[in-house]
């Protein structure tokens, strides 16, 4: 059995919902396919710019997969933002807001798993799935394992 035979084998999208309403942030959907959550950022960040710590997000991504989350940039333009041109990197503005996405601000993911190789030809169900920590959630930050 095999998972992860592309990024394309493992879909995750952010379930969160956005503080939409007036204020000095702006959000976008985040899509993308063979880079971490931090390194899209950074690359972002050294084209507006901006400080680092400018653009917040909710949570890690995958690198081995393609992503969808949300982020919250202050102090560059959303003109500026929209000229952000980087191969599998894609933003979609969604609107304002006065708070800044920080991690753990999410209500959950939502997952598209391709399994190959398996056995014999079945369809999978899986209604819950363990959060595991591998080797691409451990940065700056550590959790209890």
């Amino acid at each position: 059995m095999q998972i992860k035979t592309t990024p394309e084998d493992f879909v995750v999208r952010e379930l969160a919902t956005l503080p939409l309403g007036k204020g000095k942030y702006d959000y976008y959907l985040l899509q993308k396919k063979g880079w971490t959550t931090l390194g899209a950022v950074k690359r972002l960040a050294q084209f507006l710019q901006i400080p680092l710590n400018n653009i917040g997000f909710a949570g890690n991504k995958d690198k081995q997969a393609v992503t969808t989350q949300a982020i919250s940039i202050t102090g560059a333009s959303r003109k500026k933002v929209e000229q952000f041109s980087l191969a599998d990197i894609t933003l979609t503005y969604q609107g304002s807001g006065d708070k800044r996405l920080t991690l753990g601000a999410l209500e959950g993911n939502a997952f598209d798993i391709i399994v190959r190789d398996l056995p014999e030809r079945k369809a999978l169900s899986l209604t819950k799935i363990k959060n595991l920590f591998d080797d691409q959630r451990f940065g700056v930050e550590k959790h209890n394992v």
